[in-house]
């Protein structure tokens, strides 16, 4: 008994997408938002960066040494801002791992928009 079967024919290809397809406006605009994030947080970290400088005043206070009133006011400020300083640099090490995909896409724009320099 034979069995019937279509004839196989082979599917066309796709044609590669054009280069204004890759780079829609929503990746580029969600390429700029990420770089933007990336400097807010790092102006975040700089603010904080204080709380760092005041930790000697923590090691002090762990080596024994009794600190006066305003030493130790110090310390509980420099202590909220290195939480908070932990929390932005998590935050930043996200942000940092965005921005370099949006930085990829960027420069293939830039490099795409770019117009070739004639060789010698």
């Amino acid at each position: 008994m034979a069995t019937l079967t279509a004839p196989i024919t082979p599917t066309p290809s796709k044609p590669a997408p054009a280069l204004a397809d890759r780079h829609t406006p929503e990746a580029i605009n969600t390429a700029i938002a990420a770089l933007q994030d990336l400097a807010n947080i790092q102006l975040k970290l700089q603010k904080e960066r204080s709380a760092i400088e005041q930790l000697d005043l923590v090691q002090r206070m762990l080596d024994g040494e009794l600190l006066g009133e305003e030493e130790l006011s110090a310390v509980k400020q420099s202590l909220k801002g290195l939480g908070k300083y932990a929390g932005y640099y998590a935050d930043y090490q996200v942000a940092l791992d965005k921005a370099q995909q949006a930085r990829d896409l960027i420069d293939q724009i830039i490099g795409y928009a770019t117009p070739k320099q004639p060789t010698s």
